[in-house]
């Protein structure tokens, strides 16, 4: 028997909590965004969530991704809700789903491959700045420009620091965050 969506996304919420009692995983969160881009991906196609779970093709999925597109969706967030879609399907529901006696056909997403942006080494110019910026600095403003700089420390991480944070060992100071 193949369910409807609506029937899937019922069972992963149960099945989930199962899983999470054997694993640790997935947590709360993640059930409710896997839930959530599913439904955003199913509305974006057209495909009503009482519809089969064999009317989410990859043309239907490429339907939805032009639609986040015209929407002024990012390109990142569209695949994320395709990705969230593709977690109620996981290989891990798949014996829960087969045991509830579904036949649910394979998952075919269109092809994706994730890109980081490109680094772009800055100037000597802008180094020179940022160098002669950083030598102006002194007392708080300098420890925290040194723990962003040096260790890439983001700003909120800096200002949550505590004494607790330098252990000393061996007559040297280690930072632990």
């Amino acid at each position: 028997m193949i369910p409807t969506i609506e029937e899937v996304m019922k069972c992963y919420k149960v099945v989930a909590l199962v899983e999470r009692m054997k694993t640790g995983r997935p947590g709360p969160e993640t059930v409710l965004n896997a839930l959530r881009g599913a439904a955003n991906v199913c509305r974006a196609a057209g495909i009503e969530l009482t519809s089969p779970v064999s009317a989410i093709t990859r043309q239907r999925i490429d339907a939805a991704l032009a639609a986040f597109m015209d929407r002024g969706v990012t390109r990142l967030s569209a695949w994320s809700y395709v990705c969230q879609l593709r977690g109620v399907f996981a290989k891990w529901c798949k014996p829960y789903y087969k045991d509830a006696g579904w036949d649910i056909p394979p998952l075919e997403l269109p092809s994706f491959r994730a890109r980081a942006p490109r680094y772009v080494r800055p100037s000597a110019e802008v180094l020179a700045k940022v160098k002669n910026w950083y030598r102006r600095q002194t007392g708080e403003c300098w420890f925290a420009a040194t723990m962003m700089l040096e260790f890439a420390m983001r700003n909120g991480d800096v200002l949550r620091l505590r004494d607790e944070n330098f252990v000393a060992k061996d007559s040297r100071h280690f930072l632990t965050y």
